[in-house]
């Protein structure tokens, strides 16, 4: 079975909220008890919870799951949820990180500051993703976890938080050192320009402000780690993300692309033929 193959039907359980019908550009979940703007769980079942940061006297946790027959050195994944920055529920990235765990990786589900529930903008929740993977990597032993083998992944805006992990490590470190990145880079439809015309047209609340300042496409550099993307021909980021992932080996990096002819993004759901 060639990879495109073995990574999609790894992957067909995955659900990424990734639906711009549902993304309109000001507008937040107006219902208290909508999903997408509810707390982040407590517990999930199946995982085990940790408070990977307190803000403003407010706990925020990750959530990780282990294979059955787990070892004290486990590859894992750090999954972010998509959200468009604007809301999300972590919650939808559960299928995926059971088909991982039932492989015998560990997956990590960290819940993420949203622009509608937490009043945060793209920078503060870039500023958590990195905070969840230091805090992954500083308790790698505790998890079971090898600290040379932890992934970092995402869907749409999840996407760009899994790559900010390792462009941007230094947002949200808040003067100490940034510690170490991601090994590798599991990225599906990625938000890589916030600052583009399709992402303002969505989550303008969310990354109007300051989205330059953590804009992947214009900080490409050589050093990234090693990246697998996996790309719908009907995704309006499709231009972007090729320009992405062509910049990214012109400055060396190694970017492995699959290309999905006819899909559109957020693709990976079920009953979705691609």
């Amino acid at each position: 079975m060639n990879v495109t193959r073995l990574i999609a039907a790894l992957l067909a359980a995955v659900i990424f909220w990734a639906s711009p019908a549902a993304a309109q550009t000001k507008y937040c979940p107006k219902l208290s008890d909508n999903s997408l703007v509810a707390p982040g769980p407590e517990h999930i079942d199946g995982a085990d919870a940790y408070v990977y940061r307190t803000v403003n006297g407010a706990s925020f946790r990750l959530h990780v799951l282990r294979p059955a027959a787990a070892t004290k050195r486990n590859p894992a994944v750090v999954l972010y949820m998509a959200s468009g920055w604007m809301f999300g529920n972590l919650k939808n990235g559960l299928p995926f990180a059971q088909q991982l765990a039932a492989r015998g990786i560990t997956v990590i589900l960290p819940d993420i500051r949203s622009h509608c529930r937490d009043g945060v903008d793209v920078v503060d929740e870039v500023g958590d993703a990195n905070a969840a993977f230091r805090w992954v990597h500083t308790h790698a032993a505790q998890l079971g976890i090898d600290p040379h083998r932890i992934a970092a992944s995402g869907g749409s805006a999840g996407g760009h938080l899994a790559l900010s992990t390792a462009v941007f490590p230094q947002v949200g470190s808040q003067g100490q050192p940034a510690g170490s990145g991601p090994d590798l880079l599991l990225l599906f439809f990625p938000c890589v320009d916030p600052t583009s015309e399709v992402e303002m047209q969505y989550s303008a609340a969310a990354v109007a402000a300051r989205g330059a300042q953590v804009n992947v496409l214009a900080n490409v550099r050589r050093g990234l780690p090693p990246m697998l993307i996996l790309q719908g021909t009907d995704d309006p980021l499709y231009k972007e993300v090729n320009t992405f992932c062509a910049k990214a080996k012109a400055a060396g990096d190694s970017c492995a692309y699959a290309e999905f002819p006819g899909a559109k993004h957020g693709f990976f759901r079920p009953g979705d033929e691609h």
